[in-house]
C-alpha cells in the first residue's frame, strides 16, 4: 500500500518541481554575462561592465575549496601570461569571512580584483552551487564557455584574447579608413 501511494506521489510529481538549483553553468553559454556592481576587497568600486572589450573570467572559488586551491597556480599562470592583452579574472569568493581571504591572497600574491560574496548575491546570479566555477566572458560580453580548468582553460582563453584583438584591429582598421 505504501509503495502504491510513493508510486502515485511520485509519477503525479514527476517533472513539475522547480529544479532548486536553478539553470546549469552550460546554459549561460551564448548569451549576455549578468552585470552587477560591487565594492572589491580594496574598497574599489567593481562592475562588470566595466570590463566589456576585455575577456573576463569569473572565478567563484573559496579558500576552504580544495579544487580551488589545486586550480590557483593555473589561475596565476594564465593570468600572468595573457593580463597585458585585454584579459583580466575576477575572483569571486564565498569564504566564511574575510580575514581566512585576505590573508590567501596575500599568501599567494593574488592580484586580480577579489570580491567577498558574503551573501551570496553574485553566486545566485549564476546559479553557482559548487566550486571551483568558472564564466569566461569575451570581449562583447557574452558567456563563451564555463568550467574550464588547467590546459582547457589556458587554450579558451588565448583562443578569445586572439579573437577579442582581431575584433579590435578590424574595428580600428575600419575607423581609420573612414
Amino acid at each position: 500500500m505504501a509503495a502504491k501511494i510513493l508510486e502515485l506521489d511520485t509519477s503525479e510529481r514527476k517533472g513539475k518541481e522547480p529544479n532548486p538549483f536553478g539553470k546549469p553553468a552550460s546554459a549561460f553559454v551564448g548569451k549576455p554575462a549578468k552585470d552587477f556592481e560591487v565594492v572589491n576587497l580594496k574598497g574599489e568600486k567593481l562592475s562588470l561592465a566595466e570590463y566589456r572589450g576585455q575577456v573576463v573570467l569569473l572565478d567563484f572559488w573559496a579558500t576552504w575549496c580544495a579544487p580551488c586551491r589545486a586550480e590557483m597556480p593555473h589561475l596565476k599562470k594564465t593570468y600572468a601570461k595573457y593580463r597585458e592583452q585585454d584579459f583580466e579574472i575576477i575572483g569571486i569568493s564565498r569564504d566564511m569571512g574575510k580575514p581566512p581571504l585576505e590573508a590567501y591572497i596575500a599568501q599567494e600574491e593574488i592580484t586580480w580584483p577579489q570580491y567577498w560574496d558574503a551573501d551570496n548575491r553574485i553566486c545566485n546570479l549564476y546559479n553557482v552551487r559548487s566550486f571551483p566555477s568558472t564564466f569566461l566572458i569575451d570581449g562583447e560580453g557574452v558567456v563563451r564557455k564555463t568550467n574550464l580548468r588547467g590546459h582547457r582553460l589556458e587554450t579558451a582563453v588565448a583562443a578569445l584574447v586572439k579573437e577579442n584583438a582581431a575584433k579590435k584591429a578590424a574595428e580600428k582598421a575600419e575607423t581609420d579608413s573612414q
